[in-house]
């Protein structure tokens, strides 16, 4: 379904990125965007449109995360891909662009800094989100249109607070990665804890399944704080 020069495409740009990890230890590396479009992809021409949006997201992870970990797209890829077979390339194209915006809203090049995209591609922005009003949330998919647009005004928001030099979220000094969070985000803390909360089924979304689950039906802040903890304490 997808051709050669497109295959090799995506090849080239994966090979950029930083780490192309999944967080389930028995893979190890995450699932080639090109497999992910041959099992999604009905026609040439939707392989290409599906080619072109995954493009632009693999772009964007390397260009504003360049120390990210894990990168397991098949649940992001086949929302792509239900968005394309909704409304054609009309949806998929502003979803997209999207997407990026909000790698590039709190990517290492503005002020919020963040070190990884993992909080929103594993759902942690998501099941907070939802949790501040359950009855009015629980139904909108962490990926869905209408989230990523919070996203992107949520960060917006975090903008302005940085502007001001708020309490929280302050201006950064230099080239210093941001970590709101009372626990570590350091990369070994980050790769051991995102690995066992996987291996657990403990993160809010399964982001390395097509169409994985996603729940917001517990404080996944406080748990993934036990787990550093834990971490910690071995060491």
């Amino acid at each position: 379904m997808l051709s050669a020069d497109l295959r090799r495409r995506l090849e080239r740009l994966e090979a950029e990125l930083p780490a192309r990890r999944s967080v389930v230890r028995t893979r190890g590396r995450a699932t080639p965007a090109a497999d992910l479009i041959d099992r999604l992809a009905d026609d040439a021409s939707t392989a290409r449109a599906l080619a072109d949006g995954i493009e632009a997201v693999l772009v964007a992870i390397a260009r504003n995360f360049p120390d990210n970990l894990y990168a397991d797209l098949d649940r992001l890829i086949g929302t792509m891909a239900e968005r394309l077979r909704e409304g054609g390339s009309d949806a998929l194209e502003p979803y997209v662009a999207d997407v990026v915006a909000v790698h590039e809203r709190f990517g290492c090049h503005g002020p919020i800094r963040f070190r990884y995209v993992h909080d929103f591609l594993y759902g942690f922005d998501w099941a907070r989100w939802v949790r501040r009003d359950v009855r009015g949330r629980s139904g909108v998919d962490p990926y869905a249109p209408g989230f990523v647009r919070r996203m992107l005004a949520r960060g917006a928001e975090l903008e302005a607070e940085i502007e001001r030099n708020g309490p929280i979220y302050r201006r950064l000094a230099g080239s210093d990665y941001r970590n709101p969070f009372r626990f570590s985000r350091e990369p070994e803390v980050e790769a051991a804890v995102f690995a066992r909360m996987a291996a657990d089924g403990n993160l809010p979304v399964e982001a390395h399944v097509v169409g994985g689950a996603a729940r917001a039906d517990r404080d996944f802040e406080a748990l993934r704080r036990a787990y550093v903890d834990r971490l910690v304490e071995r060491h």
